[in-house]
């Protein structure tokens, strides 16, 4: 990962990710004797047969339609691979020799957040790598949709600026802020979902949906957010709603019903969030 290194040195890790790091002095040449690596007689790791899913890069990646997987795949010299196989939970997607990529339809995969898990057998081990992806499989199920030119036109207090792809909500004053959207129909059964794309989110921003008969209530609140986010709308409702559930405040509407949903960054001068786009997507039929 690095190389000639002293002081502060700083390594990339990705989100949802983890990394081993073993520190050996510069000079010492990396030794290889069987399936162990050491330098000047540190243990530095031991070659095993590796599978990693490489593209969707990030989990929770929002997608549609035929998608392509791609993988990497390592296996020490004497080593010999048994089986390589990709799934979609129960479904196998895939079973055959190691491939670095697979078209993947998901049109016919099940809606909302979608496991892919890769099982790399070999006559040394196994290993596996998983990944998240959240499936809009068909634009039925999308309920409400905006991009960034649309999301110019909500309307409130925030300052409201072009971002480049993205919209930008900026809170004026030392007080909260708050921009609302069109309204749209939503079937709180239904599981829906919100998806957005974020950038340069400030300390934090909270995401309201109007209830009828009850208002606005928040379901998501977020830090720094970077990237496509996938909130369920219906547990976000019960943990925001403290000390109790909000099934015990108040039972949600049946059937759909209309609503609006509003973006709040937080209080303090500047304190902003970008946004690319913004969709509530229903997750069962």
């Amino acid at each position: 990962m690095a190389a000639n290194v002293s002081g502060s040195v700083t390594f990339p890790i990705d989100r949802e990710s983890a990394r081993v790091l073993v520190f050996v002095p510069s000079a010492e040449p990396l030794k290889i004797e069987g399936n162990t690596v050491t330098a000047g007689g540190t243990y530095v790791s031991t070659i095993r047969p590796s599978v990693k899913i490489t593209s969707p890069a990030h989990q929770h990646s929002i997608l549609s339609g035929k998608v392509t997987l791609t993988f990497q795949t390592n296996l020490p010299s004497n080593d010999q691979a048994i089986s390589f196989v990709v799934k979609c939970g129960d479904r196998v997607l895939y079973n055959g020799k190691p491939v670095n990529h697979l078209e993947v339809d998901l049109r016919k995969l099940p809606s909302g957040n979608t496991p892919i898990d890769v099982i790399l057998t070999t006559n040394q081990g196994t290993d596996r790598s998983n990944i998240n992806l959240f499936n809009i499989r068909d634009e039925s199920d999308v309920v409400y949709s905006q991009n960034a030119a649309e999301l110019m036109k909500w309307t409130g207090d925030s300052k409201v600026s072009a971002d480049g792809e993205y919209t930008r909500f900026i809170t004026p004053t030392k007080e909260w802020s708050e921009q609302t959207g069109s309204s749209f129909k939503i079937d709180f059964s239904k599981r829906p979902c919100l998806v957005f794309n974020a950038k340069n989110s400030t300390v934090s921003f909270a995401v309201k949906i109007e209830i009828p008969g009850k208002g606005f209530k928040y379901f998501a609140a977020y830090g720094n957010c970077v990237g496509d986010t996938v909130v369920d709308i219906v547990n976000g409702l019960q943990i925001m709603s403290t000390p109790k559930p909000c099934s015990h405040l108040f039972e949600l509407p049946q059937g759909p019903v209309q609503s609006s949903i509003s973006i709040s960054p937080t209080e303090g001068i500047g304190n902003g969030v970008s946004l690319k786009f913004l969709k509530i997507v229903n997750t069962t039929p």
